[in-house]
């Protein structure tokens, strides 16, 4: 039984290495990486008056948005949160017409998901333009959203176990980050894939997780060990290793989709014989 098992697994891994490639998932990646770049300092900017809107404390507000920030990209992630605050510091940041650019930057990233994700899961396109565009600004609303309930979430954790010494919830506490990573790959996997089986999402979404987190200390030492990495790009270099981080992110996202993708196609085959 285990060898059988460990058989299937390693079919999976190979098939899903080899659509990886068919699907030419690098160069997806990398249009990824670029809207999502474009669109990180929108986005973050969208969450922290959201999470200053509904916490009532903007500084409260910039904290939350830095730990999850530093949960996201491990390096110059204060570089790109000064930015934040520089942006939300001016009085024209916060308007209804800005806030509404910002949203359109961040449909941009969702619509490459959408289109990356359409050609792994062989999802056929038959919306209109304008529906895409609604479904990008819903999946957008509803993002940002969990992200501040997760946010808020955390304070009232933190709270209760300040009050009551509940140790117990300090480890869910440190355990919601990967909870809230692989929640919101399974539900970009759920969305934009065709009739897959739930527990193929998110066997899927656990492993790009684990690749990922997995990925964050080894990223972390070669820039220790390698500092003069991105040297050339100058007064560009913080940017320039974010890109690369994000690049690695988006191909770990897409090769958690490949093994969702190939778990279901294992199984209509075994279904079909």
């Amino acid at each position: 039984m285990v060898l059988e098992l460990l058989k299937n697994v390693q079919a999976v891994i190979a098939e899903a290495f080899s659509t990886f490639r068919n699907n030419n998932d690098l160069s997806a990646a990398s249009s990824l990486a670029f809207s999502a770049t474009l669109a990180l300092i929108p986005v973050l900017l969208l969450l922290t008056l959201l999470l200053g809107a509904v916490i009532g404390s903007s500084s409260e507000a910039m904290a939350r948005t830095q730990e999850l920030l530093l949960q996201l990209i491990p390096a110059y992630s204060q570089d790109i949160l000064l930015e934040v605050q520089s942006i939300a510091s001016h009085r024209g940041a916060i308007g209804l017409l800005n806030m509404l650019v910002l949203l359109w930057r961040m449909t941009s990233l969702v619509g490459d998901m959408r289109k990356s994700l359409g050609i792994v899961f062989r999802k056929k396109q038959i919306r209109t333009f304008l529906v895409k565009k609604l479904l990008d600004i819903t999946i957008g609303i509803i993002f940002l959203t969990g992200l501040t309930a997760i946010a808020v979430a955390e304070i009232v954790l933190a709270v209760i176990e300040q009050k009551s010494h509940l140790h117990l919830l300090g480890y869910v506490e440190r355990a919601l980050p990967f909870l809230l990573i692989t929640t919101a790959v399974f539900l970009l996997y759920r969305v934009f894939s065709d009739g897959r089986r739930i527990i193929h999402l998110v066997v899927g979404a656990v492993a790009a997780s684990l690749f990922w987190y997995a990925m964050r200390p080894v990223f972390h030492l070669f820039l220790l060990y390698n500092p003069g990495y991105g040297f050339a790009f100058g007064s560009f270099k913080s940017l320039f290793v974010v890109i690369i981080w994000t690049y690695f992110s988006c191909v770990v996202f897409l090769a958690g989709a490949e093994i969702a993708a190939n778990l279901g196609g294992m199984q209509r085959s075994s279904s079909g014989n």
